[in-house]
């Protein structure tokens, strides 16, 4: 009966979700007015010390950190977003 119980325990406890990084963990949600605006005209006092510019195609790691901010560029150079990670 106990096996059963811890079993059953298990599994409900991989049912739940993985905590969610807000946009306030690593600062994301305060550079908003930024988006749009070139990557060079980001000043890096704005930014976090744990932070990395991610162009299309590059090459990033996939580790989570939710204190890093990730500064989501288009081809031009351009910032689209701000994402914690």
């Amino acid at each position: 009966m106990r096996i059963c119980l811890v079993a059953c325990l298990l599994v409900l406890a991989g049912c739940g979700q993985p905590p969610e990084a807000g946009a306030g963990t690593c600062g994301a949600g305060r550079l908003g007015g930024w988006i749009g605006q070139p990557a060079t005209a980001l000043d890096e006092q704005y930014l976090p010390e744990e932070h990395r510019l991610v162009a299309p195609g590059m090459a990033v790691t996939q580790d989570y950190r939710p204190n890093r901010l990730n500064v989501l560029l288009d081809r031009q150079g351009r910032i689209t977003g701000f994402r914690c990670g």
